[in-house]
């Protein structure tokens, strides 16, 4: 199925973390993106931040019990989840 192959491109894309690209190289990139871009954009890397700290916690979950936590519909799915469930 489509679907199954574009799951796991994103899911790989996802893992190609934000935090790798220099930083000098991210702030060139944006500045020729609008307004709005820049906004996901950065929404998308902090959000990237939140998955990677909370996952840091998440021991002793198979990668399939990870990947339902993060799911739309499970515990983490929402960026205000995420960001709920980081606060100390």
């Amino acid at each position: 199925m489509a679907l199954d192959g574009t799951r796991k491109a994103l899911k790989e894309l996802g893992n190609t973390a934000s935090h790798r690209i220099p930083e000098d190289e991210i702030i060139s990139n944006l500045r020729t993106e609008s307004d709005r871009s820049v906004i996901v954009f950065l929404g998308t890397i902090i959000e990237d931040s939140l998955k990677r700290e909370i996952t840091k916690s998440l021991t002793g979950l198979e990668e399939q019990e990870r990947d339902a936590f993060f799911d739309f519909n499970g515990v983490a799915g929402t960026f205000s989840s995420k960001i709920i469930l980081a606060k100390p």
